[in-house]
């Protein structure tokens, strides 16, 4: 059974929306039949709501399709009514034109409804839906982000495979920027379908492949255009982490007194202090990164990774866990350490207001790289792992 995710808001994981705008649905506002797009584990439809924005915003046709298992959300989504909190990311412009105050609260404009069409589907257990509008009836782009982060390989595997299934031979899938495809699932992909993996205006896709072996290539624009520059990247101005949240004093505490555990060489307290905040705080990536140290330091190496791909998972630009998750997994699985390095590098190479920085872990500087050192260090990394490549 597939999970829903709670943690969704507007212009989430905004690069690879912005791809699709740029990419996509610039270029299909001169197509006479409408892109389909189905987002499947869209929770509350904040996303399927986001790339309706931007179609409009561009003037393209679109059909867009929200699917998730729980029932509840899907009515959530379907009422188009939100909170302040969801709209957190959200440019002022977006605000102002597709919103309306109501009950406390902010609610859709009905035209932007009329372009989303919701409905309770389970990915893994049901018949994979098709789109209305599109004669072929498959789907030009799937997106799949962040729900493919609670199965394990084989779940994952099965999913992916009935995405490439319902994709037009243009078209390809979209997972969330922690849930790269490794070799794990590669291996039970073998048997299903063949896949291959392409970067996209920084985003990695995934697409039908004739070959078995996965690929990591640079592709062009399946739909070529010219880059509007009317069309700028303006929601990282108002992005604010998780990690830089608010913290009660209490909470403080706890982290204050689990890092001078660690700092002392007492790892199994300092993971037990660490997981008692867990508790109340599920949602803090700094708490699974802390939590990774500690099990990287016990060897504990496969819970380490998921600790991290955790953290990436709530703060996809938190640039440490990104360059600890590439370092465990470079010997073992090559492609999703090339993954995790371009995270950390994305982040890293960022405007200096808008990096992520380590003001939140200054007692963790002996186990964590300064940002200066971690800019070199990633270039390193991914040259070492390009020219491995090359010499085989």
């Amino acid at each position: 059974m597939t999970h829903s995710n709670p943690h969704t808001y507007f212009f989430r994981e905004v690069d690879a929306l912005y791809m699709l705008r740029d990419n996509i649905l610039l270029s299909a506002a001169n197509i006479e039949r409408p892109i389909s797009i189905w987002c499947a584990g869209c929770a509350s439809g904040e996303e399927p709501y986001t790339i309706a924005m931007l179609a409009k915003e561009v003037g393209a046709k679109v059909e867009i399709l929200g699917t998730d298992i729980n029932t509840s959300v899907i009515n959530h989504a379907k009422s188009g009514h939100y909170r302040e909190n969801s709209l957190r990311h959200m440019p002022p412009q977006y605000k102002r034109l597709w919103f309306s105050q109501k009950n406390g609260g902010f609610e859709i404009n009905s035209n932007l409804k009329q372009i989303v069409t919701f409905s309770v589907h389970d990915f893994l257990t049901s018949n994979l839906p098709r789109p209305r509008l599109n004669i072929s009836g498959i789907w030009d782009i799937i997106l799949c982000r962040n729900a493919l982060i609670y199965h394990e390989a084989p779940e994952v595997a099965h999913a992916v495979a009935g995405f490439i299934s319902m994709l037009n031979s243009d078209g390809f899938l979209v997972l969330g920027a922690c849930e790269w495809l490794d070799s794990r699932v590669f291996i039970h992909l073998h048997s299903l379908c063949a896949v291959e993996a392409f970067e996209q205006q920084g985003t990695l896709c995934y697409r039908a492949s004739d070959e078995s072996k996965p690929l990591l290539i640079n592709s062009a624009p399946l739909i070529s255009t010219t880059k509007n520059k009317s069309l700028t990247k303006n929601t990282t101005a108002n992005h604010q982490p998780i990690i830089t949240s608010q913290k009660n004093n209490k909470s403080n505490s706890k982290r204050r007194r689990g890092d001078m555990l660690l700092d002392e060489g007492k790892v199994n307290e300092a993971l037990e202090a660490y997981n008692e905040i867990l508790v109340h705080e599920d949602l803090a990536a700094d708490i699974h990164l802390r939590i990774a140290l500690c099990l990287l330091l016990l060897n504990t190496l496969e819970e380490a990774r998921k600790a991290l791909r955790r953290s990436l998972f709530l703060e996809p630009e938190l640039w440490p866990a990104a360059i600890l998750l590439g370092d465990i997994v470079t010997s073992t699985d090559p492609i999703l350490a090339v993954q995790s390095y371009k995270q950390a590098a994305t982040a890293l190479n960022k405007n200096p207001e808008k990096i992520f920085t380590l003001k939140d872990y200054e007692s963790l500087t002996p186990f964590l790289m300064p940002q200066h050192a971690a800019i070199e260090a990633v270039n390193l990394r991914l040259n070492n792992l390009s020219n491995h490549a090359t010499r085989r």
